[in-house]
């Protein structure tokens, strides 16, 4: 039996470490290419505005407008999501302090960094902190940890998320909250990035 637990066990551990390498293999790809457009940003705006000039000039008067108020707000949500970053790094880091856990300062920055990954990057930055305080303490300590982190997250979808992203981008809480249940549901992760200021947009 206990064979049958360590194997059951190896194989949802092969999977998980399988997720988080394509998922890192993937964010690592976007950011080189994220990198290289805005290496070349200025060539490819005079590129885009020549259609002004060009065959295309109805088309672009007409779509290139409603493309810079959406790129704006999408800007805006990333802001938002900065700050919402900073505030769920504070809460983890004193959840953190409060259980003892040892090395607050790295566990904290990858926190940060991974609160800008929807869904995914709450449990991607769970997986440190939670081995440290299992091999610093052990099962009882690892289960505290999950606790916090648990409550983190509620707090941050539930109350972190619509309040803030209600004040900067003027949507209701109620609103910013279904938006982004629905769109979570529907679309992953990218329903996450684009559901906010996609709302704004269409409502504007």
């Amino acid at each position: 039996m206990l064979k049958g637990y360590t194997n059951t066990a190896a194989k949802y551990t092969g999977l998980f470490l399988k997720s988080v390498a394509k998922f890192s293999l993937q964010a690592l790809v976007s950011l080189i290419l994220g990198f290289l457009f805005v290496w070349d940003m200025p060539r490819i705006s005079r590129g885009i505005s020549s259609l002004a000039t060009s065959r295309l000039a109805p088309v672009y008067n007409e779509v290139a407008p409603m493309l810079l108020v959406f790129g704006q707000l999408f800007g805006k949500a990333l802001q938002v999501q900065a700050q919402i970053a900073v505030v769920n790094t504070a809460l983890t880091a004193a959840g953190m302090w409060l259980l003892a856990i040892p090395g607050i300062g790295l566990l904290s920055l990858f926190v940060f960094l991974c609160s800008f990954i929807p869904i995914m990057g709450c449990i991607i930055s769970t997986v440190p902190i939670g081995f440290v305080a299992l091999t610093e303490y052990g099962f009882v300590k690892l289960a505290m940890v999950i606790v916090m982190v648990a409550m983190v997250h509620f707090v941050e979808a539930y109350a972190l998320n619509p309040a803030i992203y209600s004040a900067h981008l003027k949507l209701h809480p109620l609103m910013v909250l279904s938006v982004l249940l629905i769109a979570e549901h529907n679309l992953g992760v990218w329903g996450l990035l684009l559901a906010v200021p996609s709302t704004v947009f269409a409502l504007d």
